[in-house]
């Protein structure tokens, strides 16, 4: 013998159940993020003119050294990523740009292969043009878990070294 269990419920029972289960899985929206529309003409302009470079990830408001700046944040082919810090005139301020190692200076990746220890290896570079002035952040994965975080100039001098 079957038994068959048969509910009927109204759709004004149902309603308050699924609006509390979608809002848990919900996030809080970012508070600094902005939409391309509500940035300045001149800052939209530099998100649409680097948009063929890859797709539009996200805008952000940051402050930095008392001065408002877009982040735009663009995921490039590859898995890679670009960064724009742009003023409110649609000056860039700071790019940063995911970078092979393979593709960076000779000398910069020379330099950051001589940082690696025994069992370690690259795990990111990024390229970092601010001002005019071109840096990598280099981030060395070591066996024994103390990472290595080093700033490299362009002639692959290191600037700075830290472990984390």
């Amino acid at each position: 013998m079957k038994t068959h269990l048969h509910l009927k419920v109204g759709i004004g029972a149902l309603l308050p159940t699924m609006l509390a289960a979608l809002s848990l899985g919900t996030a809080k929206a970012d508070p600094n993020e902005v939409t391309l529309t509500s940035c300045p003409a001149a800052v939209q302009a530099v998100i649409t003119s680097h948009q063929k470079s890859g797709r539009l990830e996200e805008i952000k408001t940051i402050t930095s050294e008392g001065r408002k700046l877009y982040l735009a944040d663009f995921e490039l082919a590859g898995r890679q990523d670009l960064k724009l810090y742009i003023a409110e005139d649609g000056s860039v301020v700071t790019t940063r740009e995911d970078l092979a190692l393979a593709k960076a200076p000779a000398v910069v990746k020379a330099a950051a292969e001589r940082l690696v220890p025994a069992g370690g290896k690259v795990e990111d570079v990024e390229k970092d043009v601010t001002n005019g002035k071109t840096t990598y952040l280099v981030e060395i994965d070591v066996a024994n878990g103390k990472d290595i975080k080093a700033v490299l100039a362009e002639d692959g001098t290191v600037i700075s070294q830290r472990t984390d």
